[in-house]
Protein backbone atom coordinates (compact mmCIF):
# COMPACT_ATOMS: atom_id res chain seq x y z
CA UNK A 1 0.00 0.00 0.00
CA UNK A 2 1.19 3.49 -0.85
CA UNK A 3 -0.35 6.76 0.25
CA UNK A 4 0.76 9.75 -1.78
CA UNK A 5 0.18 13.41 -1.09
CA UNK A 6 -0.59 16.43 -3.24
CA UNK A 7 -2.98 14.63 -5.61
CA UNK A 8 -4.93 17.83 -6.08
CA UNK A 9 -1.75 19.76 -6.82
CA UNK A 10 -0.85 18.11 -10.11
CA UNK A 11 -0.40 14.55 -8.77
CA UNK A 12 2.91 15.71 -7.28
CA UNK A 13 3.21 12.92 -4.71
CA UNK A 14 2.42 10.10 -7.15
CA UNK A 15 4.56 11.63 -9.91
CA UNK A 16 7.52 12.01 -7.58
CA UNK A 17 7.20 8.44 -6.30
CA UNK A 18 6.75 6.96 -9.80
CA UNK A 19 9.76 8.88 -11.11
CA UNK A 20 12.00 8.17 -8.11
CA UNK A 21 11.15 4.44 -8.01
CA UNK A 22 10.47 3.78 -11.71
CA UNK A 23 13.35 1.32 -12.15
CA UNK A 24 12.41 -0.88 -9.18
CA UNK A 25 8.68 -0.66 -9.99
CA UNK A 26 9.45 -2.10 -13.41
CA UNK A 27 11.96 -4.71 -12.17
CA UNK A 28 9.60 -6.05 -9.49
CA UNK A 29 6.18 -6.95 -10.86
CA UNK A 30 4.03 -4.03 -9.75
CA UNK A 31 0.37 -3.16 -10.22
CA UNK A 32 -1.16 0.12 -9.07
CA UNK A 33 -4.83 0.60 -8.24
CA UNK A 34 -5.33 4.21 -7.24
CA UNK A 35 -8.32 4.42 -4.91
CA UNK A 36 -9.92 7.82 -4.85
CA UNK A 37 -13.15 9.16 -3.39
CA UNK A 38 -15.33 6.41 -1.87
CA UNK A 39 -18.58 8.27 -1.33
CA UNK A 40 -21.30 7.54 -3.89
CA UNK A 41 -21.82 3.79 -4.06
CA UNK A 42 -24.18 4.01 -7.05
CA UNK A 43 -21.36 5.66 -9.04
CA UNK A 44 -18.61 3.18 -8.13
CA UNK A 45 -16.49 2.62 -11.23
CA UNK A 46 -13.12 1.63 -12.63
CA UNK A 47 -11.35 4.54 -14.33
CA UNK A 48 -10.01 3.15 -17.58
CA UNK A 49 -8.98 6.60 -18.86
CA UNK A 50 -7.50 9.50 -16.98
CA UNK A 51 -6.26 13.08 -17.29
CA UNK A 52 -9.42 14.30 -18.99
CA UNK A 53 -9.60 11.06 -21.02
CA UNK A 54 -6.13 11.39 -22.60
CA UNK A 55 -4.33 8.64 -20.65
CA UNK A 56 -5.47 5.03 -21.20
CA UNK A 57 -4.90 2.72 -18.23
CA UNK A 58 -3.66 -0.87 -18.37
CA UNK A 59 -6.15 -3.39 -19.79
CA UNK A 60 -5.29 -6.14 -17.30
CA UNK A 61 -5.43 -3.94 -14.19
CA UNK A 62 -8.77 -2.39 -15.07
CA UNK A 63 -10.26 -5.81 -15.81
CA UNK A 64 -8.80 -7.20 -12.57
CA UNK A 65 -10.73 -4.56 -10.60
CA UNK A 66 -13.88 -5.03 -12.67
CA UNK A 67 -13.75 -8.83 -12.16
CA UNK A 68 -13.09 -8.42 -8.44
CA UNK A 69 -16.19 -6.23 -8.30
CA UNK A 70 -18.23 -8.95 -10.04
CA UNK A 71 -17.00 -11.51 -7.51
CA UNK A 72 -18.22 -9.21 -4.75
CA UNK A 73 -21.61 -8.60 -6.37
CA UNK A 74 -20.92 -5.20 -7.99
CA UNK A 75 -21.29 -4.33 -11.66
CA UNK A 76 -18.41 -1.88 -12.08
CA UNK A 77 -18.49 0.11 -15.28
CA UNK A 78 -15.49 1.64 -16.97
CA UNK A 79 -15.52 5.41 -16.70
CA UNK A 80 -13.14 8.20 -17.62
CA UNK A 81 -11.98 11.06 -15.49
CA UNK A 82 -13.28 13.85 -17.67
CA UNK A 83 -11.78 16.74 -15.76
CA UNK A 84 -8.59 16.26 -13.79
CA UNK A 85 -6.80 13.06 -12.84
CA UNK A 86 -6.22 10.43 -10.17
CA UNK A 87 -2.85 9.14 -8.98
CA UNK A 88 -2.99 6.19 -11.41
CA UNK A 89 -2.17 8.57 -14.27
CA UNK A 90 1.30 9.25 -12.86
CA UNK A 91 2.12 5.52 -12.93
CA UNK A 92 0.49 4.82 -16.29
CA UNK A 93 2.52 7.64 -17.85
CA UNK A 94 5.70 5.92 -16.63
CA UNK A 95 4.67 2.55 -18.09
CA UNK A 96 3.70 0.97 -14.76
CA UNK A 97 0.42 -1.01 -15.01
CA UNK A 98 -2.27 1.01 -13.24
CA UNK A 99 -5.92 2.00 -13.10
CA UNK A 100 -8.16 4.17 -10.95
CA UNK A 101 -11.05 3.11 -8.74
CA UNK A 102 -13.59 5.36 -7.06
CA UNK A 103 -17.19 5.80 -5.98
CA UNK A 104 -17.90 9.40 -6.81
CA UNK A 105 -20.73 11.21 -8.53
CA UNK A 106 -19.13 12.42 -11.78
CA UNK A 107 -21.13 15.67 -12.02
CA UNK A 108 -18.99 16.54 -9.73
CA UNK A 109 -20.98 16.69 -6.50
CA UNK A 110 -21.47 19.82 -4.44
CA UNK A 111 -19.04 18.70 -1.73
CA UNK A 112 -16.16 17.98 -4.15
CA UNK A 113 -13.17 20.24 -3.40
CA UNK A 114 -15.20 22.62 -1.27
CA UNK A 115 -15.48 23.41 2.43
CA UNK A 116 -18.34 20.88 2.47
CA UNK A 117 -15.84 18.03 1.93
CA UNK A 118 -15.47 16.88 5.51
CA UNK A 119 -15.91 13.77 7.64
CA UNK A 120 -19.70 14.07 7.40
CA UNK A 121 -19.41 13.24 3.69
CA UNK A 122 -17.97 9.78 4.37
CA UNK A 123 -20.19 6.87 3.38
CA UNK A 124 -19.51 3.67 5.32
CA UNK A 125 -21.21 1.46 2.70
CA UNK A 126 -19.04 2.82 -0.12
CA UNK A 127 -15.86 2.51 1.94
CA UNK A 128 -16.75 -1.06 2.96
CA UNK A 129 -17.49 -2.02 -0.66
CA UNK A 130 -14.22 -0.48 -1.81
CA UNK A 131 -12.25 -2.41 0.81
CA UNK A 132 -14.04 -5.65 -0.07
CA UNK A 133 -13.29 -5.21 -3.78
CA UNK A 134 -9.64 -4.30 -3.17
CA UNK A 135 -9.13 -7.37 -0.97
CA UNK A 136 -10.71 -9.54 -3.66
CA UNK A 137 -8.52 -7.92 -6.33
CA UNK A 138 -5.38 -8.58 -4.27
CA UNK A 139 -6.36 -12.23 -3.74
CA UNK A 140 -7.17 -12.70 -7.43
CA UNK A 141 -3.88 -11.09 -8.48
CA UNK A 142 -1.94 -13.22 -6.02
CA UNK A 143 -3.56 -16.40 -7.36
CA UNK A 144 -3.70 -15.72 -11.13
CA UNK A 145 -1.92 -12.46 -11.94
CA UNK A 146 -3.54 -10.03 -14.35
CA UNK A 147 -6.24 -11.09 -16.80
CA UNK A 148 -5.09 -11.15 -20.41
CA UNK A 149 -6.86 -9.88 -23.50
Amino acid sequence: MLLTGAEEAGLRGAKNYAETHEKELKEIETVVIACDTMRDLKDMAVYDRDMSGTVKHDWGVKHLVQNAGKNCGYDLKFESIYIGACDAAAFTQRGIPATGFAAMDPTPPRYYHTRLDDVDMLCEDAIAAGIEIMIEAACMYDKDGLPTE
